[in-house]
């Protein structure tokens, strides 16, 4: 999970960069909602989405750094993790693998993940816990669709924000969920993964509530009248909800099998374009009895989603486990050392007795 936290953590800096930008043109050119402002603010940020494309074409596939596999099996077996045979073949090389042995390791890895024993309280198996987490992630975009792209305009219409005062807004936003991500990360350590999955994603719901009962009840109780309430619970709502990407991504790499994994991320864009249709139902809605009531149906659907999770409780998902040496001599390689080889991944289904709360 920790490698996935450092990636949402560089997609939330030039999230950064974007309001402040904006708030650049916006003292520019004034700050008020003109059309003519609004084009030019559009345009910016369209020329500046073309130029993030051209490092893209600058990527190439490269080969498996078979050192760093033979340093992280070395640095397992110096912990003593009770691996009873060496991980990799003395007599292959520092790679482990003899000539044309490549192909055949990983279709015995696939092998041995799709067999995997994990089996949480429920009585679901392991190798079900990818179709679980497209399930939820589907279902929270189709309600964070209809919600989400009208946040500007709730801001707009109903708390009179100038749209420099919104573009501060986003700017605290990506700051808030990099730092919330950090904290679920801890709590994932203590509580297990799809534990605390389950509790940011019930506190995010909570605050989104809170918000739709602001925006009920602001006619009648002076405080929730208040801009900086509304806008404090909004961005914390968005930093917690939206903090379990890194733990979500760590599961679904330790629990599918490695030739699958590009076609469980594939698969993200089928929750994108759900996302952006619910959009369409969340406008019609909004226009017709208000923001606050898209708000609930939101959270009515995100709280659905959430009970999904439920059934990878109690031993489906495998602990991330860290070595004693690795937390003492703070070696990383960019990877932990929860499920990276099919060898550990049995051994890593079964937690110990110490451990019966963690998932």
């Amino acid at each position: 999970a920790s490698v996935y936290r450092l990636l949402f953590v560089a997609y939330l800096f030039p999230s950064i960069l974007g309001p402040i930008v904006s708030i650049c043109l916006f003292l520019h050119l004034g700050n008020h909602w003109g059309i003519e402002v609004l084009k030019i603010v559009l345009c910016v940020g369209f020329a500046l989405q073309a130029l993030n494309c051209i490092p893209l074409l600058c990527f190439e596939r490269t080969k498996q750094d078979d050192d760093m596999a033979a340093k992280r099996a070395a640095r397992r077996l110096r912990a003593g993790a009770g691996v009873a045979e060496p991980l990799l073949d003395p007599s292959s090389g520092d790679s482990g693998f003899g000539s044309g042995e490549r192909d055949a390791a990983a279709v015995k890895g696939d092998d041995a993940l799709a067999n995997a024993v994990g089996v949480s309280w429920f009585g679901v198996p392991s190798r079900q816990v990818p179709f679980i987490l497209f399930s939820a992630n589907l279902l929270i975009a189709l309600g964070s669709g209809a919600t989400t792209k009208f946040f500007p305009l709730f801001f707009l219409n109903n708390l009179k924000l100038s749209p420099i005062q919104v573009q501060c807004i986003y700017l605290c936003v990506p700051a808030a969920m990099g730092a919330s991500s950090a904290v679920c990360r801890w709590v994932s350590g203590h509580l297990g993964r799809v534990s605390s999955i389950m509790w940011f994603k019930l506190a995010g719901i909570s605050l989104l509530c809170s918000m739709w009962a602001m925006e009920k009840f602001s006619n009648a109780y002076t405080v929730v009248r208040h801009p900086i309430v509304m806008v404090a619970v909004y961005v914390a709502r968005t930093a917690i909800i939206n903090s379990t990407y890194p733990v979500e991504e760590s599961i679904l790499m330790d629990c599918c099998k490695p030739s699958q994994r590009s076609r469980w991320k594939a698969l993200e864009s089928v929750s994108s374009f759900g996302w952006c249709g619910s959009a369409v139902i969340g406008g019609v809605l909004s226009d017709k009895h208000g923001y606050g009531f898209t708000f609930l149906i939101t959270a009515c659907l995100q709280f659905g989603s959430t009970l999904i999770y439920s059934p990878l409780l109690g031993g489906a998902v495998p602990l991330e486990v860290r070595t004693k040496t690795e937390d003492a001599n703070g070696e990383t390689d960019g990877e932990t050392n929860g499920i990276d080889d099919a060898a550990s991944f049995g051994e890593a289904l079964t937690p110990p007795s110490s451990d019966s709360a963690v998932t």
